[in-house]
């Protein structure tokens, strides 16, 4: 054992030797290198330590970011659609939640990830990721539960992909997601716990002696647009988006218990990025009110171009119950005033005489919010509770959109004027629709209305040139549900460019709406649904052209079909006692 003492003395002699006139012996170098040599084990074996806890817990933060990103991802998705063999319109062109994360009773792929359905009292679906960058692999389970967290087994027909057997046994799921990676020979998790619901729970299944109870939710979509290419019937759809929604439920059995969420704009390339321009989300009791923005996000100028502008949300909910009566509000608002997405096509290079000629910026919509109300919301989504009556009311208001522009080409030519406002354009649209129950026969009540201007292009106006602004080139029309956008007849001369390019153009008549309404003989529920109060599509490519002698039309090149949907409302009023 070499003693401290002996160690300074042998260090000593070596520096008196090293700068002396004596050598030094074998044995004194030998135990000088056996010093260094402990010296410089301890300090390694530190900094190897160091180095280890650094990277393990790099990893672990991986690992819990990860966790949390796939909670946020799974929030952010549409709860249910149901299906159609509509790329349009069905789960092939949105993939809710429940496609991706319990699709069946089977097993299934999503992307790169492996999942199964395990049955039994537990019943769950279970996806698996590969692992990524970092090592780390998502492991998500998705099980249909009630409002006391039992689990709710799905029936033997579920299919997420399949013509009635879609629906969801439960509108609320617990997921649990757990990530996991190795950290040289061990194992570490990490896992997070999250309620998903579609904002129409149904009530607990105990009433305690409460007097009234309800079950109320109100879900609206200001605009839906998607964007399909092709040039004939299956298209592939490449984005989609819901400019705005809002979203507001009530479960009441003795206590009040709301939820309101909206969206200020949301944008998506299939397989791609999704972009969101804001959201809230708050629950109650006690009341609460989440206001964000404005936000603006706008992605690199490559096709397609996604842009959402000045984004703003706000959600709130309260309640004062007093005994054995509620008074109860969850409200969801949106103001967003500009929301655009556009391709800039390519410039012709050809010049063609004998034509009226136009440049497509495809697809476009320009948005410009109401501003309107206390607070210019957009989209509102209501619920209203009080002695034993409950109602759920939806408005949407937007000043301007946009759709499909035309640019003159050539730009200097005199032949012809530029469709700088949309070959179609909606002004001033204003929506609302109201449900009421109160368990009284006869007792409840649904409305639903809309009206808006509508701008028709019409290049052979009077007065219409290649200098016009404004509304010159435009004829307009108001539209109502006695007065239906389907009233505007295509075949006006002036509208052959509408004629060739829609491939849909309707609005909910009176009829319609009758038919969107339901009350149940007792007077406990009430129900509006409408999946678009106006519908509209079209065909856009590179260039449209009209020739000046027979008044034919011709799309170059064409790219695919748009879509532009008003108004999707849905509002279910339950009131017993």
């Amino acid at each position: 054992m070499v003693t401290r003492n002996t160690k300074s003395s042998v260090m000593n002699r070596v520096c008196l030797r090293l700068f002396g006139e004596e050598g030094l012996t074998l044995i004194e170098i030998m135990v000088a290198m056996m010093i260094f040599m402990v010296v410089a084990t301890g300090v390694a074996g530190s900094l190897i330590t160091g180095l280890r806890a650094t990277a393990s817990g790099r990893q672990s933060t991986f690992g819990k970011e990860t966790a949390q990103k796939r909670i946020e991802e799974m929030r952010s998705r549409t709860f249910y659609v149901p299906y159609s063999s509509d790329p349009n319109v069905g789960t092939t062109a949105d993939y809710d939640l429940l496609d991706v994360y319990y699709p069946n009773l089977g097993t299934s792929a999503y992307q790169n990830w492996t999942g199964a359905y395990y049955p039994g009292a537990d019943a769950h679906f279970t996806m698996v990721s590969p692992p990524d960058i970092h090592g780390i692999i998502t492991t998500v389970e998705t099980r249909f539960v009630d409002v006391n967290r039992n689990v709710v087994v799905p029936p033997g027909s579920y299919n997420s992909n399949s013509p009635t057997n879609d629906i969801p046994p439960s509108n609320l799921v617990d997921v649990i997601v757990t990530t996991s990676w190795s950290d040289r020979s061990d194992l570490n998790s990490y896992s997070l716990e999250s309620l998903i619901s579609s904002t129409g729970q149904t009530p607990p299944v105990s009433e305690n002696g409460c007097e009234h109870s309800s079950n109320t939710r109100v879900d609206v979509q200001g605009i839906v647009i998607s964007a399909s290419l092709g040039t004939a019937d299956p298209y592939t759809l490449m984005l989609q988006g819901t400019f705005g929604d809002a979203h507001a439920s009530a479960v009441y059995s003795c206590n009040s218990n709301l939820l309101a969420s909206a969206t200020g704009g949301k944008l998506s390339v299939v397989a791609g990025l999704t972009s969101t321009g804001a959201t809230a989300s708050v629950s109650g009791p006690p009341e609460i009110e989440r206001i964000i923005g404005p936000i603006n996000l706008q992605q690199p100028d490559i096709w397609p171009s996604l842009s959402i502008l000045n984004s703003r949300v706000k959600a709130q909910v309260g309640g004062d119950q007093s005994g054995m009566e509620v008074e109860a509000e969850g409200e969801a608002n949106v103001g967003t005033q500009s929301l655009s997405l556009e391709e800039v096509s390519g410039i012709p290079l050809d010049l063609i005489s004998g034509y009226k000629r136009w440049d497509f910026i495809n697809p476009t919509v320009t948005v410009t919010g109401s501003n309107s109300g206390d607070d210019g919301e957009d989209i509102e989504a209501e619920i209203e509770q009080q002695n034993g009556e409950t109602e759920g009311k939806t408005e949407i208001g937007y000043q301007l959109v946009n759709i499909l522009p035309l640019q003159q080409w050539p730009l200097l030519t005199t032949t012809n004027p530029s469709a700088a406002q949309g070959l179609i354009f909606i002004r001033d649209f204003h929506a609302n629709a109201h449900a009421k129950a109160n368990a009284q026969p006869g007792g409840q009540t649904t409305t639903m209305d809309y009206e808006f201007t509508l701008g028709m292009f019409n290049p052979l106006k009077s007065g219409c040139d290649y200098q016009s602004t404004g509304d010159t080139c435009y004829d307009m029309y108001s539209i109502t549900p006695e007065t239906p956008l389907q009233n505007v007849s295509l075949g006006n001369p002036g509208y052959r460019l509408q004629n060739e390019l829609l491939t849909e153009w309707y609005s909910y008549t009176n009829n319609d709406i009758t038919h969107a309404m339901d009350v149940s003989a007792d007077g406990k529920t009430a129900t509006i649904t409408a999946d678009a109060l106006v519908k509209i599509s079209g065909r856009f490519g590179d260039e449209i052209r009209w020739n000046n002698n027979d008044n034919s039309i011709s799309l170059v090149n064409q790219k695919g079909i748009q879509k532009v949907w008003f108004g999707a409302i849905d509002i279910t009023v339950e009131q017993d006692g």
